[in-house]
């Protein structure tokens, strides 16, 4: 059974632990961390460029929780995950690894998604044998926590609180693939102040992989709250929607669900709903249905079912007689028609170019329909856009991917960012390094680059720095900036290569005179120390092509 690293877990019992340095693992006395680095290691107590741990919070396994705040004092929670990598080989535990791997694809999950009824992430990075997520800080406690000291909801507030994470689960479960959170439960429900009841979903810790990318059996179950099909490693959306129909349960009943009776796998609950609204109650039976073909497969069904009112129908009200001061104030006839004819005019302008622009998308839509490359990569990019048509994530995704098949390396270079940033899909980083590299096989120059640095880190990929530089001399000979960018950083360094900095230099120039900012900042670096005058100038010259590095050099003087 896998078990995620929670974030509330221990948060309130927890704050008067010592603080521990999230890079050693050093116990730090309290000066030690008002003045702001490690005494053992001597690192900044900061993560990500930004945020300064005050505190800790809670702890689990082999993450930490702790109180951030950035330099504009907001407060936020930062969890730290560390791995000792030689004791995980040494002892030959796997259980390390899967929490590593469970936790990295969770923060990037959540990094990819945005609905009110999730937390905010503000930065996810790996530093060096740490997985570091930073996201907002909430106040107002988890479900369970109100369940316990007895707080109930009325029937209207209960209508509200299911229909609110339908909505969350049906955008969840909508993404490509869907993402399915698999320990929906009061646990992992939190609000953000102790006055509001609008619910937020953590702990993606559990999220399952999409279909192709699972190894294993991988078993995610919390008693009571758990789909049966979860017990033998089997999970869908109906699965969610079991947890949050068990959830609710728990709510509306005060009894844990592992404690409710039951026949045949089926609650039994005589009458326990009664205080619910009919079309609650009726859905709330069919979430927690044992048999999944009996329950709902997607919250859409069960929002419709939720929502569903009689018409009430109204005997039409006779019209109110005008004053005589209200027949005063009506517009004359000729305010009427100048109105009336200026509104036709910018109508039909509206018209005709609404319908240009659709003729235009139909067209593009019949050549990708008979296979046209170019016109599946276009017809992505409208819905990515919002051009012509209403804005669509996903199906922009699933248009690129589409292009990419019929091999056009614009097609697996947007469908390589796609999946990379986690828009319309799930973050995949396997799936984006495949685009990326059959996008430089195909020609696409600039995704030699990107190619490149992703098969040097092991992004997605086992690391492979001989591949990585073959990948960067393919783009660069091919006169992309990026590449030659890359690949002076293999020469400067000695990556698989004997390490020549003329080389890595004169790269480094070729980069910058094709405008590659980063390039001019690198290049910068290497001459400060003989020639500080082209190094300030080589800073301007990045800055001024959004090089973030260059402008803060130029800033400070350098």
């Amino acid at each position: 059974m896998a078990h995620g690293v929670g974030w509330v877990a221990d948060v309130r019992h927890d704050r008067d632990a010592g603080f521990v340095c999230p890079f050693c693992d050093a116990a730090l006395a309290p000066a030690t961390v008002d003045a702001g680095a490690c005494s053992s290691c001597h690192r900044a107590l900061e993560v990500c460029e930004r945020y300064r741990l005050r505190e800790v919070l809670g702890r689990g396994g082999m993450a930490r929780v702790y109180l951030g705040e950035d330099r504009d004092g907001r407060r936020v929670a930062v969890k730290v995950l560390g791995l000792r990598r030689e004791s995980a080989a040494d002892d030959g535990d796997d259980d390390g690894w899967a929490t590593w791997e469970m936790f990295e694809r969770s923060s990037r999950v959540l990094s990819g998604l945005q609905h009110p009824n999730l937390p905010r992430v503000f930065a996810f990075a790996r530093e060096a044998d740490r997985l570091v997520l930073v996201r907002e800080l909430f106040d107002g406690g988890t479900l369970a926590e109100r369940i316990a000291a007895g707080r109930r909801l009325e029937a209207a507030a209960m209508h509200r609180l299911a229909d609110t994470m339908l909505q969350l689960l049906a955008y969840l479960h909508g993404l490509v693939p869907p993402v399915i959170h698999r320990d929906i439960k009061p646990a992992n429900i939190m609000f953000r102040t102790m006055a509001d009841w609008d619910p937020v979903l953590v702990d993606f810790d559990t999220v399952a992989a999409p279909e192709g990318l699972r190894s294993g059996l991988t078993i995610v179950a919390s008693l009571g709250y758990s789909a049966p099909e979860q017990l033998a490693g089997e999970a869908s959306p109906a699965s969610d929607l079991y947890e949050l129909g068990a959830t609710l349960l728990h709510l509306a009943t005060g009894t844990p669900p592992e404690k409710l009776p039951r026949r045949h796998g089926r609650f039994e609950l005589d009458g326990a709903l009664d205080e619910l609204d009919p079309a609650l109650r009726q859905v709330l039976t069919r979430l927690v249905e044992p048999d999944p073909d009996e329950r709902y497969g997607h919250a859409d069904g069960a929002l419709a079912d939720l929502r569903h009112e009689p018409a009430v129908r109204e005997a039409p009200a006779s019209p109110p007689s005008l004053s005589k001061s209200a027949e005063s104030r009506r517009p004359s006839l000729r305010t009427v028609l100048t109105i009336a004819a200026v509104l036709v005019f910018f109508g039909l302008i509206i018209f005709l170019f609404a319908r240009g622009e659709s003729s235009h998308i139909k067209s593009e839509r019949r050549d990708c329909d008979s296979r046209v490359a170019r016109a599946c990569w276009r017809l992505g990019t409208h819905y990515e856009n919002g051009k012509g048509v209403t804005r669509d994530l996903p199906r922009s995704v699933r248009l690129y991917r589409k292009a990419c098949e019929l091999g056009y390396g614009l097609g697996c270079a947007f469908l390589a960012d796609m999946l990379s940033w986690g828009k319309g899909t799930l973050v995949d980083a396997q799936g984006s390094t495949a685009a990326y590299l059959k996008a430089c096989k195909i020609g696409h120059l600039r995704s030699c680059a990107a190619a490149c640095w992703r098969v040097k880190e092991g992004t997605g990929t086992s690391a492979d720095p001989l591949r990585a530089r073959t990948l960067c001399e393919r783009g660069c000979n091919g006169g992309d900036s990026y590449s030659c960018n890359n690949l002076a950083l293999f020469y400067k360094h000695g990556v698989t290569v004997a390490r020549d900095l003329s080389r890595a230099e004169r790269l480094f120039d070729l980069a910058c005179r094709k405008k590659d900012g980063a390039a001019c900042h690198n290049l910068a670096e290497m001459v400060r120390q003989r020639n500080p005058s082209r190094a300030r100038a080589l800073d301007r010259q990045g800055c001024k092509l959004k090089n973030a590095a260059a402008c803060t050099a130029v800033k400070n003087g350098r």
